[in-house]
């Protein structure tokens, strides 16, 4: 894939307009969907669908704060895969493992709170991000991620129980 700033026009920054990127994504969507190149000649029509992949894989990456994160901290020269990264900070692992407890016995009537806290603590992580990566000082903005990474799990895994607990 392409740079997905770059395919889309936008700044390569970690805040970004939601709402222009899925404009633009209707856009290109509208100019390269390969049913748009039917009756043209073969070649056309595989670029056309590889130009469709290249723009559905961009906009995922601008819409997830971890890939546009990692895609930012790659663009800069930091070599960042979020699925090898291991962090040396053993009180950030530590403190995963407390919240991931904190999580299993939480009770129903508890989850507002916990998803209000752990929201403001990921979105204070963005800022962090954002800063550590204007500073170019990679190596943090890539901690930053992981543990952006950690929120984003925990945040996913309560949206899960409440969803269960619903039906």
């Amino acid at each position: 894939m392409n740079n997905p700033f770059q395919l889309f026009d936008i700044k390569a920054e970690y805040f970004i307009d939601e709402k222009a990127v899925n404009e633009k994504y209707i856009a290109l969507q509208k100019q390269f969907h390969p049913d748009n190149f039917a009756s043209r000649t073969a070649k056309e029509k595989l670029m056309a669908t590889q130009i469709s992949a290249n723009v559905v894989a961009a906009h995922k990456t601008l819409l997830d704060p971890i890939l546009r994160a990692s895609t930012l901290l790659n663009s800069l020269g930091k070599d960042f895969d979020l699925a090898k990264y291991i962090s040396n900070d053993q009180s950030l692992l530590i403190r995963q493992m407390e919240l991931r407890e904190q999580l299993d016995t939480a009770d129903t009537d508890e989850y507002p709170a916990l998803k209000q806290v752990w929201e403001k603590v990921f979105s204070d992580l963005e800022q962090q991000f954002s800063r550590y990566l204007t500073d170019k000082d990679l190596d943090k903005a890539a901690e930053t991620t992981l543990q952006m990474r950690y929120y984003q799990k925990l945040l996913s895994e309560l949206t899960e129980k409440v969803n269960v607990n619903d039906v």
